[in-house]
């Protein structure tokens, strides 16, 4: 399923750099379509991804070494939204 991510974060940079970082964990879970951030505010992220399920990226995100690399990104994860897309 194709999903939008949003989230907010403290640089983009910092943050860009650790999402590349941790692509390897990605790897046959998510495939992304397009990664990168509002033109007027680089720290408002958006993302449009392949995904097996809404349920497997709750537990996907869950995963100790997934949330920490979350955490260690910047992300502000009160303002992480995920919404499914249709064609």
């Amino acid at each position: 399923m194709k999903v939008m991510f949003q989230v907010e974060c403290e640089d983009w940079a910092r943050w860009k750099k650790a999402y590349d970082a941790h692509a390897p964990k990605r790897e046959g879970f998510q495939k992304d379509i397009f990664v990168g951030h509002e033109a007027e505010n680089p720290n408002n992220v958006l993302m449009i991804c392949e995904i097996p399920s809404m349920e497997e990226l709750q537990e996907f995100m869950q995963l100790p070494e997934n949330a920490s690399a979350i955490a260690d990104s910047g992300a502000k994860l009160e303002t992480f939204k995920a919404t499914p897309l249709a064609d």
